[in-house]
């Protein structure tokens, strides 16, 4: 009788292979559950995941967003529209003069500011704070109707002193617009911007169990395929 041969590792490729990508696969939603409930952490007293008060001015009519697409349509394995929470923008005038802000779709605040000068804010960066203002000078200007008195807003706030707007997420093209509050040239203001994000952290678990669940297959696959294995001679 021949004797046994030494115990030697004899891997199998296909489920070493399986088991690295289950691996990697584990760390990237390990690495995306810290982030959220990283960010989760970071919610004020109040719920709200918030920017700092910086100071926005533009000698034109208006101060406006870039475009905010809100395309979560209905209930989804990670969160749907209704889970986003409620968004909050604060306002003040710089100086103390009475300011309106609002929200509404995009295709009704580019036809209330049409021919009116205005400044839209892009590539808005919080940390550390920038934005790119492009000034929207037309040929024939006009003065824009006080932004109040308009019925399109789905969410609004006017006022002097300090001024709170609430909205709830809906689906749709959407922007954020500060005024003066009778529509004059020359904004200045402090704005602030928070939202719940209500799914943060649930969305975090979920993805960390998913994670820790993936990684021990992983590990597992590999661990069996490279286990040292008894061969008997022929």
């Amino acid at each position: 009788m021949n004797p046994i041969a030494p115990s030697t590792p004899v891997p199998r490729t296909g489920r070493i292979v399986a088991g690295t990508v289950a691996a990697l696969v584990a760390a990237v939603l390990i690495a995306a559950a810290a982030f959220a409930l990283y960010g989760d952490s970071k919610k004020g007293d109040d719920g709200y995941l918030s920017t700092g008060t910086e100071r926005f001015t533009t000698a034109t009519h208006a101060l406006e967003s870039e475009r905010i697409d809100v395309g979560i349509d209905g209930k989804s394995w990670i969160a749907g529209v209704e889970d986003l929470g409620d968004a909050r923008l604060k306002v003040a005038g710089a100086g103390g003069e009475p300011v309106f802000a609002g929200i509404g779709h995009k295709r009704d605040i580019d036809r209330y500011l049409r021919e009116v000068s205005h400044t839209v804010l892009r590539d808005i960066d919080s940390s550390p704070f920038s934005a790119r203002h492009v000034e929207i000078d037309p040929a024939h200007p006009r003065a824009p109707g006080p932004p109040a008195g308009q019925g399109f807003w789905a969410a609004s706030t006017v006022g002097s002193g300090p001024q709170t707007l609430h909205w709830t997420p809906d689906v749709g093209d959407w922007a954020v617009v500060v005024m003066n509050a009778d529509g004059s040239p020359g904004v200045a203001a402090d704005v602030s911007a928070g939202a719940e994000i209500a799914f943060l952290e649930p969305l975090g678990w979920s993805l960390l169990g998913a994670g820790v669940l993936l990684l021990t297959v992983g590990v597992g696959l590999i661990g069996r395929e490279l286990r040292p294995r008894r061969r008997s001679a022929a």
